[in-house]
């Protein structure tokens, strides 16, 4: 019982710290994109083999294991984009190209035109995984150590519930296909302009916080102010070269 109650005071605390005024600018952002992220792939993954059928698509279970087949590409793309263009460039960019493909699905099945259908499928499937990648990368970088796990608890817990949600959402539209993917895209374009709200810029290539006081210092202290200005660094090093310059009997050498 007693290790019970010390977890959860545990888990409240850090919890709380999430809230702080200068971890919270992090923390709901963060929450907002897991939210509309599971919300938009989720629903569309669990539910894709019934939007195939309701489109009259042909061999729905070839076109399934084609749709599964894309997220390889996706990761591929993903990895050598990641370090290239930024976190959040790649974040925007790849839940915007996700709900265009779902935009294109949609218009695709008002003509039933079944390329378009599969290949509007599998260009969703392989940018929702690049999204996927990228925020899981940003949730462990934004935090500080401390919060670290806690943080992206919490907001793992915020995408779940958008995922259950989408779930009923999904099941009162799947006779309407059209209108399930533009609900679906609506939500992942929502998404994708919420980490404009990230304080602090882009974290790629960039040391972690390591201490939860750090995040509300470092954005009022600039690179400049922390590394020595060059004049310094040639004030420290003339003693240096002057003692290079003396021989051992302490004469100087000319």
């Amino acid at each position: 019982g007693k290790v019970i109650v010390a977890a959860n005071r545990d888990f409240w605390l850090s919890t709380s710290k999430l809230y702080v005024p200068h971890l919270r600018q992090t923390t709901v952002p963060l929450q907002t994109v897991w939210f509309s992220l599971c919300f938009g792939s989720y629903g569309i993954y669990v539910w894709i083999n019934t939007l195939f059928e309701e489109v009259n698509l042909n061999d729905t279970y070839f076109n399934e294991l084609l749709f599964a087949a894309s997220n390889l590409p996706g990761n591929l793309i993903c990895a050598y984009l990641m370090d290239r263009t930024g976190r959040t460039t790649l974040l925007i960019g790849s839940m915007l190209a996700s709900a265009a493909s779902l935009m294109a699905f949609a218009y695709f099945a008002t003509d039933f035109w079944q390329i378009g259908i599969v290949l509007s499928a599998c260009a969703f499937q392989a940018c929702a995984i690049a999204a996927w990648n990228t925020i899981d990368c940003i949730t462990s970088e934004r935090f500080p150590t401390a919060v670290r796990s806690t943080g992206l608890g919490v907001c793992a817990a915020s995408g779940r519930i958008g995922a259950m949600l989408a779930e009923f959402v999904n099941a009162s539209l799947v006779s309407s296909p059209v209108r399930l993917l533009l609900v679906a895209s609506i939500t992942l374009i929502i998404g994708a302009m919420t980490p404009c709200l990230l304080p602090e810029g882009d974290f790629t290539l960039r040391p972690l916080v390591d201490d939860v006081d750090e995040t509300s210092s470092s954005s009022s202290s600039s690179p400049s102010s922390s590394s020595p200005q060059p004049s310094d660094r040639e004030g420290e090093e003339r003693p240096m070269l002057d003692s290079r310059r003396t021989s051992s009997t302490g004469e100087r050498i000319v």
